[in-house]
């Protein structure tokens, strides 16, 4: 949520806040694994967040009477901890990162009311799941979609209406032209805009309905028992299911064969293991390479970009089950990217064909 709806640049994000002295400051800081705390969130719902953020806070209190005092004036809301913080010089560098992190929190809870994102991700988690909230099939994708166009009270970013039509034709398999011709219009969607959302044609997606056969849908896998759900966040990346599945029964043989056969694999890289320690030995050094691990890293590589949403799968695939997962990318993609990307398709076949 942090990468799509805040404005992060390399991992670099400018937050403001008022010091001590009541005057309104902003600080760039990195949110990666130089932060401790990052490391620690990121991969948090933002409704838990908020809940251990809390508790921490309290905790911080409680072992700290002199801190408890300065922040009782402050109030215990989100912003009201982060200024109780501010106001402790003795706490300075454990101040000044729970300080960001609440900021960021503040931010998102804003960003989550002022851009009506609950109505926004409701409606994409029904269509993406094919199912509703109740786990009941969900069958009403265009007419509630017409409706959250229509609403005037919600301040529904141009970015997030693309986005919207391009799931809609994801999961309904296409859309007729008439209808496409008035969502558009309804959405307010500019022709150069509505560039990328036809650009989807050349990922394979049927965008006239009743011209290709009904793909047959996936049913959602259901969370385990012990992750929490959310209305909100019911979708998980076919990414980390077919992860999840390869790291249970294996790779198929047929899909990815062997460059060379296991046999001779194991043989080089024990004749490899081998003739570097009697090299070690030599040198008079007592020190012994380890055996490289077999079995237990799975390196994961997309072509084409990753969101931040599988990101974070792969995370929570490797903390379940135990083994490293190395994940690489070509492009890091946030909703906006994935938008400029698709508008780029079109010059980027004509720059080919140039060529």
């Amino acid at each position: 949520m942090v990468n799509d709806v805040l404005p992060v640049q390399d991992d670099r994000y400018r937050y403001k806040y008022v010091n001590k002295s009541n005057q309104r400051m902003s600080k760039e800081v990195l949110l990666n694994d130089t932060d401790p705390l990052w490391a620690k969130l990121r991969h948090l719902h933002i409704a838990d967040l908020g809940q251990l953020l809390h508790t921490e806070y309290k905790q911080f209190l409680s072992e700290n009477p002199e801190a408890a005092q300065l922040a009782k004036s402050a109030g215990q809301g989100i912003k009201g901890m982060a200024e109780g913080l501010r106001s402790m010089p003795k706490f300075q560098e454990t101040s000044g990162r729970y300080s960001l992190h609440m900021a960021l929190t503040q931010e998102l809870m804003t960003k989550y009311t002022e851009m009506g994102l609950e109505a926004v991700a409701t409606l994409e988690q029904n269509m993406a799941t094919g199912e509703d909230s109740q786990g009941k099939p969900y069958k009403s994708a265009l007419a509630d979609l017409r409706t959250l166009l229509e609403r005037t009270d919600l301040p529904i970013s141009p970015e997030d209406k693309m986005r919207l039509l391009m799931i809609y034709l994801i999961s309904q398999d296409g859309i007729k032209q008439d209808e496409r011709r008035q969502l558009m219009e309804l959405a307010g969607i500019s022709p150069e805009d509505q560039a990328a959302i036809l650009n989807l044609f050349h990922l394979g997606v049927t965008l006239l309905h009743g011209t290709a056969s009904p793909k047959k849908r996936a049913s959602p896998k259901k969370t385990s028992p012990t992750e929490a759900t959310y209305d909100v966040s019911r979708y998980e990346p076919p990414l980390k299911r077919h992860v999840a599945d390869l790291l249970s029964t294996g790779l198929s043989l047929t899909d990815f064969p062997f460059i060379a056969p296991p046999d001779t694999v194991l043989a080089s890289a024990r004749d490899a293991t081998d003739a570097t320690k009697k090299a070690t030995k030599a040198k008079g050094t007592s020190s012994e390479l380890e055996v490289p691990a077999t079995g237990k890293r799975l390196v994961v590589f997309v072509l084409g970009g990753m969101s931040y949403s599988e990101l974070k799968s792969m995370h929570q695939v490797g903390r379940a089950l135990g083994r490293e997962i190395l994940i690489g990318t070509t492009a890091m993609l946030t909703p906006q990217g994935l938008i400029l990307g698709l508008k780029a398709i079109k010059q980027l076949e004509m720059h080919v064909a140039m060529v």
